[in-house]
């Protein structure tokens, strides 16, 4: 938003037994760069409520050479309320709080960042001014 935070989701992670924070995200099998824009906006209302007026692709990634699995790392500004119901086994708190704060969290390493968080904030620090 106008005051640089960020909209972060707070979720129970059975490989840590506690919640892990991290940013919004899903999965889309698709290929098409149409497909994981409208996959973005549809994570957003699911996970923290809201749509974004712009989306902005700020980079995709692997996690290595020897996984075939990319990432595509997106920038949401605009924020307004969209809820959509979300799916029954989701449990998700929404953490609103300054990007630099949760950059520093995440980049620090004094809490186990996903790397797709970790990744997405290294390429928004780029973008966010």
């Amino acid at each position: 938003d106008k005051d640089k935070n960020v909209l972060l989701v707070k979720e129970w992670r059975l490989a840590w037994k506690r919640e892990v924070l991290q940013v919004p995200g899903g999965v889309y099998n698709g290929k098409s760069a149409k497909g994981r824009l409208a996959q973005a906006h549809n994570e957003l209302r699911d996970e923290i409520g809201m749509d974004a007026k712009n989306i902005r692709k700020i980079g995709s990634f692997c996690l290595g050479s020897t996984m075939k699995c990319q990432f595509h790392s997106y920038l949401a500004t605009g924020l307004f309320p969209s809820k959509k119901n979300p799916d029954e086994y989701e449990f998700v708190k929404v953490v609103k709080m300054p990007f630099a704060k949760a950059y520093n969290l995440f980049t620090k390493g004094k809490d186990p960042a996903p790397a797709s968080t970790l990744a997405t904030f290294l390429l928004a620090k780029e973008f966010i001014k």
